[in-house]
C-alpha cells in the first residue's frame, strides 16, 4: 500500500514539473509533420489549393538555387510553373526535428529535401537539407518561411547544371 501511495505521489509530482506544454509541444509538433505531409502530398497530386493551404500569405521562401519568393503569390506561381514542367515529379521534404518555442506559437522545422526529375538520361535527383518557420494562426500552424540548400545532384547529366 505504501509502496503503490510512494508511485502516485512521484507520478504527480513528475507531472506537475510538466504542465500542459509538455502535452501542447507534442501535439504542435504532430500538427507540423501532418501539415508537412499534407504539403508533400499536394505537391506530388499537383494540388496548388491543397497546397496553398500549408502556408501563410506573407510567406518568404529562399529556394535552392537562391531565388527569392516574396510571398504566398510568388510561391504559387513557382508551383504552377513546376508543375507544368513534364519531367518534374515531385518534391518530397523530410522532417528531422521540429523545435515549439517557448511561447508557443513558432516553430522551426529542420529536415532533408529531394527533387525529382524524369529527365531524357535518367531520373535526376537534387537533395538538401531546409529549414521552415511555422507559425500557429487560428487556422492551425501555417508555413511562414523557409530555406532551402541542395548539397547534391544525381541521375542525369542535367546535374552539371545545378551545380
Amino acid at each position: 500500500m505504501m509502496c503503490r501511495r510512494t508511485t502516485i505521489l512521484t507520478l504527480l509530482l513528475f507531472l506537475s514539473l510538466f504542465p500542459g506544454p509538455l502535452i501542447s509541444q507534442n501535439s504542435s509538433e504532430q500538427a507540423i509533420r501532418a501539415n508537412r505531409a499534407a504539403s508533400n502530398a499536394a505537391i506530388a497530386a499537383r494540388n496548388l489549393q491543397d497546397l496553398r493551404q500549408t502556408w501563410v500569405e506573407e510567406l518568404h521562401v529562399t529556394t535552392s538555387s537562391g531565388d527569392l519568393r516574396r510571398n504566398g503569390q510568388d510561391m504559387e506561381a513557382a508551383f504552377a510553373s513546376r508543375f507544368r514542367d513534364p519531367e518534374f515529379v515531385t518534391y518530397v521534404r523530410t522532417p528531422i526535428e521540429v523545435s515549439i518555442s517557448q511561447g508557443g506559437s513558432f516553430a522551426a522545422e529542420q529536415g532533408e529535401w529531394v527533387g525529382t526529375w524524369n529527365k531524357p538520361d535518367g531520373e535526376m535527383n537534387i537533395r538538401g537539407v531546409y529549414l521552415a518557420q511555422w507559425q500557429e494562426r487560428e487556422e492551425g500552424w501555417r508555413i511562414r518561411s523557409e530555406v532551402f540548400v541542395a548539397l547534391s545532384c544525381e541521375g542525369s547529366a542535367t546535374c552539371a547544371d545545378q551545380r
